[in-house]
């Protein structure tokens, strides 16, 4: 008996640790909170009388996450983005990885490059000079600091349909790529990794 409450415990510590973690990124965009999930464990055979069998206290089953649709705040930036659904924003890590997000504050590094606060940097795919795709491979999001026309960059806006287009100082629009969302049948499977980043597994 006293294995079995030292175990329940340590199972109420897991939870608690859970909650703080919760409240601590209560204001963290992009945050999933997470739950703890437990189990019972009982003690038993196949020749064990069913009225017989005896509990022996609990463990953590799982600690799985909420990905339902956060509230969706005006920022003001063109750059700050929002996804009303499922999916995920597809980054390149500075390692070269793979991450997915759901934190879509953005801004423009030194070199034309869309990138979050981590200097991961956005992925989407090429379009055309009418916003279409024109191919599924992913590629980083390069804004040209000049248009053909030699006229210099003045702005950039995101549609709604996730076309990325750059303005000029003699009033034209170029699209630059399709902003690429990743979706998963499990998305539990993902694994956190920080930063409100998270990686694909084969979970």
């Amino acid at each position: 008996s006293f294995y079995t409450s030292l175990n329940g415990m340590k199972n109420a510590q897991t939870s608690l640790g859970v909650i703080a973690h919760n409240i601590s990124n209560s204001e963290t965009y992009g945050f999933k909170r997470s739950r703890t999930e437990f189990s019972e464990i009982v003690a038993g055979s196949a020749l064990t009388n069913p009225r017989m069998i005896q509990g022996i206290g609990a463990s953590v089953e799982s600690i799985t996450q909420n990905f339902s649709l956060g509230p969706i705040e005006q920022t003001g930036s063109a750059l700050d983005m929002a996804i009303t659904g499922d999916g995920f924003f597809t980054m390149r890590g500075e390692n070269g990885g793979t991450l997915y997000t759901r934190a879509g504050s953005f801004t423009i590094n030194e070199s034309g490059g869309i990138v979050d606060n981590d200097g991961n940097r956005l992925q989407a795919y090429a379009v055309d000079a009418n916003g279409d795709p024109t191919s599924n491979a992913l590629q980083d999001v390069q804004i040209p600091v000049t248009n053909a026309a030699g006229a210099e960059y003045a702005g950039v806006t995101v549609g709604s349909d996730g076309v990325i287009r750059a303005s000029y100082a003699d009033g034209s629009n170029q699209p630059v790529g399709m902003v690429a969302l990743a979706t998963f049948m499990a998305p539990n499977g993902l694994k956190p990794v920080g930063s409100s980043n998270w990686e694909s597994t084969g979970f």
